[in-house]
């Protein structure tokens, strides 16, 4: 067959003729149907582009899920580590008579700070930390007291009441649910019943008592002269 171009009036035949079998004038511009095989690809494009969208919301969940979780170790490791260490050393200065007056309550305040984000366990050895380190101090003042001369006696008591008060604040500052300046005070059936216990552990308990009684008594004497109440358990 030829391919040279249709006269006009060959043109005009054909295009009878195919009005007439009712087909297409000639060509348009439209695009033709897609084959089988076109149709297909399509299909399976659009049944792999499904599973990759919900991979990706998961993954993007994953993500953030293990974002929230390492933000929430490394806060619970931040808040865990050194409470109890902070703690015991601002007590420490604190009773040593270091930090007096806004210092002191800077340092209170901190502790209280402190017992907010302790837990259970990490409370209960503040507390012993405390009075462990309450009754070294006070031994100290004691001895103190006794070996010094007559007139460097008022100095030292009043180091002591000092060391009292800050003591009663301490005791407040590691009272959760301390609703006033002596909440966290120690009652004197407790003092008494650790004065039982280490009688019966020390013969010479007996003899350290009646100091401790007398030193005890200096320094409520001494608080009187100053016109300072001190708590019910000095």
């Amino acid at each position: 067959m030829s391919d040279a171009p249709l006269n006009p009036s060959a043109r005009e035949r054909l295009a009878a003729a195919r009005a007439a079998a009712g087909l297409p004038a000639g060509r348009t511009g439209a695009a033709p149907p897609p084959s089988p095989s076109t149709a297909a690809d399509q299909a399976g494009s659009d049944s792999m582009a499904a599973p990759a969208g919900r991979r990706g919301r998961w993954l993007l969940l994953a993500l953030v899920g293990f974002a929230a979780l390492g933000a929430g170790g490394w806060w619970l490791l931040g808040r865990g580590s050194g409470l109890v260490e902070d703690t015991r050393n601002l007590q420490q200065r604190v009773l040593a008579g270091e930090l007096r007056g806004r210092e002191m309550t800077r340092a209170v305040d901190s502790i209280i700070r402190n017992v907010d984000q302790m837990s259970r366990d990490e409370l209960k050895a503040a507390r012993e930390a405390l009075d462990t380190d309450w009754r070294t101090a006070y031994d100290k003042g004691l001895s103190a007291y006794f070996d010094a001369a007559e007139d460097r006696r008022p100095a030292l008591l009043d180091e002591a009441i000092d060391r009292t008060l800050a003591f009663r604040q301490l005791r407040f500052g590691l009272n959760p649910q301390a609703s006033g300046p002596y909440a966290g005070r120690i009652r004197r059936g407790d003092r008494r019943s650790r004065d039982r216990k280490a009688e019966k552990e020390d013969e010479s308990a007996a003899a350290r008592r009646a100091l401790a009684e007398k030193y005890a008594e200096a320094v409520r004497e001494r608080a009187k002269e100053r016109k300072i109440d001190m708590p019910e358990w000095q």
